[in-house]
């Protein structure tokens, strides 16, 4: 049984290495180390057409698995990139579908500075919206966020690169913007080509060439010329087959500026490796060259020999494009034999081949006109979008700002009311004291002269009297004992004044010390009189406010 157990687990041990250790190769590498080893991968699994998708996500799964027990963030990430090209390229997934996978990719990409997966990425919509004619605009749009990308890495830390600028060359050759296709392309040219990007090297040289040779700079266009043939490498007579293409491309440049003495060798040279090569088409491209020089020099027989040759590749390449060039020349040298109806004929076929392809590339212009006013209603309504939400952060801002201004604003006045209050309170506290002091004073000195005269029994009058007089208050006394009492009963003395305007100064000061609750006795010993003299004062004030026998007036004081 032991025996049994021990041999399952040695099977298992050896089943399951393989798979673990199958792409260790891969693991914790950098960018520019990683792309390499997985080139082949992408061309011929991710990419043919003729693979297995099947096969294809397969192997994703394995490569997911390993980078997930690795820990490997990088590969993992690739893994995503990975599924997005065999959605497309396989039909896995429709456009819109990638696209969304692509765009939360590139949201991770960006979270992390991955500047290499940000630029697989832009490449990758970049194709997918150029590829059918899906959205041209964007595809561009997508370009111009690539370049930008580009700019921020290395050929060695991203060997794409090249490749990447020769893509964004292309799609402006494409629409035949020559100036941008010269651009990008010279960006591509920059770095010391790698063998598996030599073919992005020819063909961005020799659309280089073909732009400056639209742009008439044709010194510019022999040179890129030359360089694509000398960049070329020798896979099965390839190196043969661009001789004979860049021969083509300069006895073209030649014959354009009607040098053609140098055209016509270069010229035959394309036709002869074309003819080897069965490439119809660029036989086509030197030999209607070839008819026009021989018509131009007179040669009516050798002419018609091109010419009529021309014709019959154009028919086997099956590419339509080449009748632009060849039928204004059948119908020169129609003419030319004396056969009118026959030159008509090929006028009228020119002006309609002129006319068709005129048309196509307008529709792809339309189209792009077309996409690039969807694309800027849609930047527009997304920068609406932003404005709004801007204008509500304004707000909200303002909002927070007016609340945090209010609420400092509350603080303040409040703690500015609890201040005052707290000297409101101080003051009263004083002013109380004060009067209290005053009528402490008072009650002190009266206890002491009543002390004194019930112990002398009318002796030492004249000391008693002074004790008497230093009771009273004096003006700067009445003063501050004043000021103390309308703090403590604010607006008492301007409701009095409103209530009895005819009160003499000594009656005031009797309703005060009444208010004060003091006694008979305190007031005389307050206000220097005797005690009759209260009782004058009570009897007056009673009759000013109209009292009855029955009514208190200390009641009405208070309430005053």
């Amino acid at each position: 049984m032991q025996l049994k157990t021990f041999l399952f687990c040695l099977f298992l041990l050896f089943y399951k290495c393989p798979y673990a250790q199958q792409y260790d190769y891969l693991l914790h590498k950098d960018y520019a180390q990683r792309s390499p080893l997985l080139f082949p991968f992408y061309i011929d699994t991710l990419v043919s057409k003729y693979a297995n998708p099947d096969a294809a996500l397969q192997k994703i799964h394995a490569l997911e698995t390993a980078a997930k027990k690795a820990d490997d963030n990088d590969l993992l990430l690739e893994t995503v990139l990975m599924k997005a090209h065999a959605g497309y390229h396989h039909n896995l997934l429709p456009p819109e579908k990638v696209i969304q996978l692509l765009d939360s990719l590139q949201a991770a990409a960006g979270k992390t500075n991955k500047y290499w997966l940000a630029a697989r990425i832009e490449s990758l919509e970049a194709f997918i919206y150029f590829d059918k004619g899906y959205n041209y605009e964007l595809s561009f749009l997508h370009y111009q966020k690539l370049d930008d990308i580009l700019q921020k890495l290395s050929v060695e830390a991203f060997p794409e690169k090249q490749a990447c600028y020769y893509q964004i060359s292309y799609a402006y050759y494409f629409f035949a913007d020559y100036n941008n296709t010269v651009k990008y392309g010279k960006e591509a040219l920059k770095f010391t080509p790698r063998a598996r990007y030599a073919k992005y090297i020819v063909q961005t040289a020799n659309n280089i060439g073909l732009s400056f040779q639209k742009l008439r700079q044709y010194d510019s266009a022999n040179y890129y010329f030359q360089l694509a043939y000398d960049s070329e490498l020798d896979y099965n007579g390839s190196k043969r087959a661009w001789y004979g293409i860049s021969r083509g491309n300069i006895g073209n440049s030649y014959f354009l500026q009607k040098k053609y003495t140098e055209a016509k060798p270069l010229l035959q040279t394309d036709v002869h490796i074309a003819k080897e090569n069965r490439d119809w088409g660029l036989a086509v491209g030197s030999l209607v060259p070839l008819g026009t020089i021989a018509l131009d020099e007179g040669q009516i027989t050798l002419a018609a020999k091109y010419l009529q040759e021309a014709l019959a590749c154009t028919r086997l390449s099956g590419q339509y494009r080449r009748y632009e060039k060849l039928y204004p020349q059948l119908a020169r040298l129609a003419s030319i034999q004396g056969n009118t109806t026959l030159a008509m004929a090929y006028t009228d076929s020119a002006f309609a081949v002129k006319d068709s392809l005129a048309r196509k590339f307008n529709a792809l212009q339309i189209t792009r006109a077309l996409q690039k006013a969807d694309l800027e209603k849609y930047q527009a309504s997304l920068q609406k979008m932003e404005n709004e939400k801007q204008r509500k952060l304004a707000q909200r801002n303002l909002l927070i700002a007016g609340l945090m201004m209010l609420l400092i604003i509350t603080v303040w006045v409040l703690q500015e009311q609890k201040r005052k209050v707290k000297h409101k309170q101080a003051a009263l506290k004083n002013a109380e004291q004060q009067l209290q002091s005053f009528l402490k004073k008072i009650t002190d000195s009266n206890a002491l002269i009543e002390s004194l005269q019930s112990q002398m029994n009318g002796a030492n009058e004249d000391t008693i009297a002074r004790l008497q007089q230093s009771t009273i208050l004096n003006e700067e006394e009445w003063t501050t004992f004043r000021a103390a009492f309308e703090k403590l009963n604010p607006g008492f003395l301007t409701r009095l004044k409103e209530k009895m305007p005819d009160l003499s100064p000594a009656e005031i000061r009797f309703v005060v010390l009444t208010r004060l609750q003091f006694s008979n006795k305190e007031m005389a010993a307050t206000l220097g009189v005797g005690p009759e003299a209260i009782r004058q004062y009570r009897s007056r004030l009673r009759k000013k406010l109209s009292l009855d026998a029955a009514a208190n007036i200390e009641d009405i004081i208070s309430n005053i």
